[in-house]
């Protein structure tokens, strides 16, 4: 018998990318039952039973997401994922530009491995920058912080997309150069 694995709601303090705080408002809202669905789930404040972990534990071969690809094994199994906003923290990366390339890239990889039926084209990465580009602009402009904002934001959802779209094809490369070892003659 599995019992829940319990997340609680994640916050962006004031060092805080405007873009990155956005999305802990998507992922993280107010409410419960507000946008979560499924095994969504993550780590940075999270609960879950001691057996379940020592029987499930994180897949140590993915490049990130290993708390998504927990909670999608437990829920296989008949568990839940509860999402607990009045549990709220604060949550900082606190990275250098090429460190939030790597994360947005090993967590697509990983999410490939996780949901390989998604496939982020040229053209959603795309239309995904320039609608969050957008809104973030507007979020800016509305909490009076648009001109000391804007090329943050830029290039936030510039390197966060584009690295999704390299991170979604990777094992397409992979792929490719494997049947190619395999298949074309010597």
């Amino acid at each position: 018998m599995s019992f829940p694995y319990s997340f609680g709601r994640q916050l962006g303090g004031a060092h805080c990318h405007c873009s990155e705080q956005r999305i802990f408002a998507k992922y993280f809202p107010e409410q419960a039952g507000n946008g979560q669905k499924d095994f969504f789930c993550n780590n940075a404040n999270a609960a879950l039973c001691y057996r379940d972990w020592q029987r499930l534990r994180f897949n140590e071969d993915l490049t990130g997401l290993e708390d998504m690809e927990l909670a999608q094994r437990l829920v296989r199994e008949g568990g839940a994922v509860i999402y607990v906003p009045e549990a709220a923290v604060y949550h900082y990366h606190q990275e250098s530009w090429p460190q939030i390339q790597r994360r947005f890239e090993r967590e697509a990889i990983a999410l490939q491995r996780i949901m390989p039926h998604i496939h982020v084209s040229a053209l959603d990465a795309l239309r995904y920058i320039a609608s969050s580009v957008a809104r973030d602009l507007a979020s800016a402009h509305r909490a009076g912080t648009l001109a000391s904002h804007a090329l943050d934001i830029l290039r936030y959802r510039w390197q966060q997309y584009l690295d999704v779209y390299k991170g979604n094809h990777e094992h397409r490369k992979l792929s490719h150069a494997e049947k190619e070892k395999y298949f074309f003659p010597e």
